[in-house]
């Protein structure tokens, strides 16, 4: 599964988008979320909430692997920073700045 997030894009906007994977069934299987284009700010704070609330999703069942792709530094680091924080081998999450790179994880982490 792929999502792309464009524009500004609010935490209520990220949390109806995972509520939206959950209720499709989609957090067992592979996502990459593209972010490329987003251009709302967001702080290393906030940042890690949502990195939270994604790995709460866990509790519904095995989750697939979540590759998220991000357009500046100071972003992929403060994910990255969060996402390393007590990640589960089973549920693994990896930042990227390279849309490529982020293909090729994804696509060789099981489903």
């Amino acid at each position: 599964m792929i999502v792309e997030g464009q524009g500004d894009v609010s935490n209520q906007d990220l949390v109806t988008c995972i509520r939206l994977i959950d209720a499709h069934g989609a957090h067992r299987y592979r996502k990459l979320a593209d972010m490329r284009r987003v251009t709302t700010q967001v702080s290393e704070a906030i940042a890690g909430g949502l990195v939270d609330f994604a790995r709460s999703r866990e509790a519904l069942g095995a989750g697939g692997a979540l590759a998220v792709v991000v357009a500046t530094e100071s972003t992929l680091h403060a994910l990255a920073k969060r996402v390393a924080e007590g990640a589960p081998p089973s549920r693994p999450i990896r930042i990227f700045k390279d849309i490529d790179e982020a293909l090729r994880w994804i696509e060789a982490q099981a489903i």
